[in-house]
């Protein structure tokens, strides 16, 4: 299990690999300067803290990767040295990983106790060419350290490793293009080399992404993707498992130091925790907790993977590896989400650029469970989640935890319990937003085309809210519906019959949730200059065919839309607070658990589907999203 420890953030470029820094970059982004270097009071002692229970939050066995945002040896982070050594000498039962371009000032700053090496601590060197390989890979070579390794990403020039593995004190090398603005050419043939030198010498060797532009055979290849950079390193089969790597770690059991057996038995470690159970009191949802616990133990969890395209019998509930986070991403234990339309879509083969098996869901909301940003995202904080290519180029939510690009998730602050909140997101942010685009005013007759939908109930919950009195009218399909679309709080109901409106009455502004198949007949009710937001495409249909702008819109009206992939942590809390502040009800239609997410499937596609469908954790119910 890996995670991320950064005790100060910020660091100053010292050589060529750093001219395109990852946390430079990510800075910049929030308006921040990279070269500001600062202690991070939020995480600086994160390897001693425990949870309620009184366990490491950083449980035995884990390897965490030490100042990703800095360098550790540093020079503006002489006088916090000394108490991160002291934490990494307590907790002698992680192993931790550091890296430096500093390495001329390791004897310097290491502990008087330090003797022949901590066998807790690997000491990696950056090296991203040959110049830099050949000034700091001998001086690694001559310091003492149990566990030694070379880190060159990004690799920016080719690099003959050969006389440096020839010591055997070599354990790992890892190597990776570079990325983000201004980024490198990264060739195969120079990761290929590495590889064979590596091989030669049975040091294990890993190539972990290609970066954005990689050269094989000499044709580039544009990859800005690191999903997909990670998928084609992975293809090449470069990387090697060469001689094994013995770490002995100690247990931490009051105050001493025991030998830690290390296993990967499943079996054996889940039988370890069978006593946490016997401290709980029986019951469905502790039970839960405590086998979530002992999956996470593991290194799994609990996930619902479509492999191939069908029905809702293609969600398959099972155990799947546990994300490990990664620089610029982070892991949410995932509290509860929506189950939403365009899911069903792709989970029936309609979504082309969407690869199988995949875990499905595009929103979440959650709790961050381990953070590479601990300033932006500490350690149970609340969040949310939304689109972003969630659950279609990478995993989504349809899991116990989710590992998300740190851009997506967004910090909130909110009172609303787990179940409102987790109705909230990608249905009420569209809604929200297309109230907006429409803007209506207290005087507009509005309709709602795919009334009975969750953004289609929400939309008119927002609205009334803001013009108790005005006339808003929903569609639906079958006409026993529409008491439940008044008691929702419309107006009155239309029916839609074979995507015709069985009525001659036009409207201000209308909400077009069943697409492109109906969006011609909507037209033809609007009123003179007024709007048509087509935001949802629940009638099937991706795309406008045999559209004539002239003579469809010859009302002089407006044809715009809302795409719910804008989104800013700004506007989410936006969102949240225009609910609380008018006490708008949120609460579902339906909540199920995960395993029963092909039932929440066949629910939404049924005729009794009406309203938001969730998926909530055991542990989220009736609890406050703040506590």
């Amino acid at each position: 299990m890996s995670d991320i420890w950064n005790p100060w953030h910020g660091c100053k470029k010292v050589s060529p690999g750093c001219q395109n820094c990852y946390m430079f970059h990510l800075d910049s982004q929030r308006g921040k300067d990279g070269a500001l270097i600062y202690k991070v009071q939020s995480s600086f002692d994160r390897p001693l803290k425990r949870n309620r229970r009184g366990d490491f939050v950083i449980p035995p066995g884990s390897t965490i990767r030490v100042c990703m945002t800095s360098d550790f040896f540093l020079e503006e982070a002489d006088e916090w040295r000394g108490e991160v050594w002291k934490m990494i000498e307590k907790r002698s039962d992680v192993l931790f990983y550091l890296l430096t371009k500093r390495i001329e000032r390791v004897k310097d700053c290491l502990p008087e106790n330090w003797g022949d090496g901590w066998e807790n601590v690997w000491m990696n060197v950056s090296a991203e060419n040959q110049k830099m390989a050949d000034r700091r890979i001998p001086l690694l070579l001559d310091l003492p350290f149990k566990h030694r390794g070379i880190m060159a990403a990004p690799l920016i020039g080719e690099i003959d490793l050969t006389k440096h593995l020839s010591s055997g004190k070599i354990e790992r090398v890892i190597v990776g293009g570079e990325n983000y603005d201004g980024a490198r050419e990264c060739h195969y043939e120079w990761v290929q080399r590495m590889h064979q030198d590596c091989v030669d010498h049975h040091v294990n060797f890993e190539f972990i992404e290609t970066g954005n532009h990689f050269v094989k055979n000499g044709r580039k290849y544009e990859i800005l993707d690191k999903r997909k950079q990670q998928e084609q390193a992975k293809k090449s089969g470069l990387s090697y498992e060469g001689r094994a790597v013995s770490v002995q770690l100690t247990e931490v059991a009051q105050g001493e130091s025991v030998p830690l057996f290390q296993t990967r038995c499943r079996d054996f470690v889940r039988l370890l925790c069978l006593q946490e159970i016997l401290r709980y009191a029986i019951g469905k949802t502790q039970l839960h907790a405590v086998a979530m616990k002992i999956r996470k133990e593991v290194g799994e969890m609990k996930a619902v993977v479509v492999h191939e395209a069908g029905g809702p019998e293609k969600l398959v509930h099972q155990e799947v590896p546990l994300p490990e986070i990664r620089e610029g991403w982070s892991l949410v234990k995932v509290m509860g989400f929506g189950i939403n339309h365009s899911e069903i879509f792709t989970r029936e083969g309609k979504s082309p650029s969407v690869k199988f098996p995949r875990i499905l869901g595009i929103e979440c909301v959650g709790i961050v469970e381990r953070s590479s940003d601990e300033e932006k995202l500490p350690l149970g904080q609340k969040v949310v989640s939304i689109m972003g290519e969630m659950g279609r180029a990478f995993d989504g939510s349809y899991a116990e935890y989710v590992l998300l690009p740190n851009d997506q998730i967004y910090p909130i602050h909110t009172d609303l319990p787990w179940a409102q909140l987790a109705a909230i997101p990608e249905t009420y942010y569209t809604a929200f937003g297309s109230m907006k685009n429409l803007r209506i005013q207290a005087s507009d007759q509005i309709l709602v085309r795919g009334a009975t939908s969750g953004v289609g109930v929400a939309f008119a919950k927002l609205v009334k809210a803001q013009f108790p009195d005005i006339r808003i009218y929903g569609s639906t399909r079958k006409a026993e519906k529409g008491e439940r679309l008044k008691e929702a709080g419309f107006t009155d109901y239309v029916e839609d019959r074979n995507g015709v409106l069985e009525t001659e009455e036009t409207f201000d502004k209308i909400l077009e949730l069943i697409g492109p198949a109906t969006i011609k007949d909507s037209l033809s009710h609007i009123r003179e200059a007024g709007i048509v937001c087509s935001t949802g495409q629940l009638g099937g249909k991706w795309f406008l065919e045999d559209f004539d702008p002239i003579m469809e819109l010859k009302h002089n009206s407006y044809l715009t839309t809302f795409h719910s992939s804008d989104v800013s942590g700004e506007k989410v809390n936006e969102l949240l607070e225009y609910i609380e502040e008018k006490g708008i009800a949120v609460d579902p239609e339906r909540v199920f658990p995960l395993e029963e997410v092909a039932q929440a499937h066949a629910f939404l596609q049924s005729q009794d589907s009406f309203g938001k469908v969730i998926v909530l954790d055991p542990s989220a119910a009736g609890e406050k999203a703040s506590e």
